[in-house]
């Protein structure tokens, strides 16, 4: 085999040499038209098993200078703005799935980037989930045309008698705060209330009436609230 063969310019002259001799090939190409039956063979020479890319060390080797390619930042930009609102077919998103099927995103950007994008998807993903549950929430509401039962009713005048004028009943779902609907809002105290019945909230969890389980249910309860900065006030159905 010639020991020249499967190298490139950069391995055989260097980098240096290696662009003089691409630019002068350039320019020797530049403005030249090639006839129909040159273009014909050309494409036969290079069906089947003869195309080049074909061969495990080409496709290597372009494999790997892409991948060097895109872990650069301005190349990626480059490359972005260039595809910005390139519609692709069926098909080539079929190519493009079967040829990076097995890469990791650490193959593909480098490590940096893959864990700034596994961050971001998976940030996406809780908002679509949190989204999807609201409006399914939302909709059975709206099915079951919810209004307050009587311990609610109940809850409410205590409320009212609490902090007149200051509540209003959000348990029918018009409300969610991180992905939960309180039964009652304020927005003037930047609070919620939740109105817990002893079955929902214990009894169904096999769970004694007592103000230890009471705190640990309240704890869980509130978390969601407190984390987008709400005050949490709890009303249990037997303590009114």
């Amino acid at each position: 085999m010639h020991k020249l063969k499967n190298k490139t310019y950069e391995e055989i002259y260097g980098l240096e040499k290696a662009n003089i001799l691409k630019s002068i090939r350039s320019k020797q190409w530049k403005g030249f038209k090639r006839t129909e039956e040159n273009k014909k063979n050309c494409s036969l020479s290079k069906l089947g098993d003869k195309n080049p890319t074909k061969q495990d060390w080409v496709r290597k080797k372009m494999s790997n200078s892409a991948i060097e390619r895109f872990k650069n930042n301005e190349e990626r930009l480059k490359c972005g703005n260039g595809n910005r609102g390139r519609k692709i077919s069926i098909e080539q998103k079929n190519k493009l799935s079967k040829a990076l099927k097995g890469r990791s995103y650490e193959d593909l950007f480098g490590k940096e980037k893959a864990d700034m994008m596994k961050a971001k998807r998976k940030q996406e993903a809780l908002a679509r989930t949190k989204e999807q549950k609201e409006r399914a929430l939302q909709a059975s509401y709206k099915a079951l045309g919810s209004h307050p039962n009587k311990f609610e009713v109940r809850a409410l005048k205590h409320l009212e008698s609490l902090y007149p004028n200051k509540f209003i009943f959000t348990g029918d779902g018009s409300m969610f705060i991180n992905g939960k609907s309180p039964d009652a809002f304020s927005q003037e105290l930047k609070a919620v209330a939740l109105f817990n019945g002893i079955y929902w909230h214990l009894t169904r969890f096999n769970l004694e009436v007592n103000d230890t389980n009471k705190r640990i249910i309240e704890k869980i309860e509130s978390s969601p609230f407190i984390e987008y900065g709400y005050k949490v006030l709890f009303i249990w159905e037997d303590e009114i």
